[in-house]
């Protein structure tokens, strides 16, 4: 947040600030609705420097996922595979297809990220989602993580 009142971070490197803390605040909830408010306004205005690209778009479904707005979600990241589909954007759509009550969706979008190449390492700690206990997406009534692809298409 320092580096947001400096002087010297404009234009590209703002962005690039607002667009990591706002990442950074989906992720670790801090504040609570609050934070997750700070994010969305800070998202937004990454998005009013550099429009919205790719990267922006997967950090505002971030947050969308982080709110609970999946429809929202689902959205940012259908326009941000577009551009430069990544195996970690497909696993934030197959999360947003899956908290969103998708399940078909999610399941694809899965393979995808799997296809893509998508590493156990991409997916950040700070969610959670690799916890044992609360498995990232349910495929087919399955839980699936990055170290079990076998199960990511399966559905019953």
């Amino acid at each position: 947040r320092v580096m947001l009142t400096r002087d010297d971070v404009a234009g590209q490197g703002r962005a690039t600030v607002l667009n990591n803390l706002a990442y950074l605040l989906a992720l670790s909830g801090a504040g609570g609705a609050d934070g997750l408010d700070e994010a969305k306004r800070y998202i937004d205005e990454a998005v009013e420097l550099l429009g919205p690209n790719t990267d922006i778009l997967d950090t505002r479904a971030v947050v969308a996922i982080a709110a609970g707005r999946y429809d929202a979600a689902i959205r940012a990241l259908e326009l941000a595979i577009i551009d430069r589909p990544t195996g970690l954007k497909f696993y934030h759509l197959a999360r947003a297809y899956s908290l969103g009550g998708r399940p078909e969706d999610a399941a694809a979008a899965w393979k995808k990220s799997v296809d893509l190449g998508l590493a156990r390492k991409e997916i950040s700690r700070l969610a959670g989602d690799l916890s044992d206990d609360r498995p990232p997406i349910t495929v087919g009534g399955r839980a699936v993580t990055p170290a079990a692809p076998a199960l990511s298409c399966g559905t019953r």
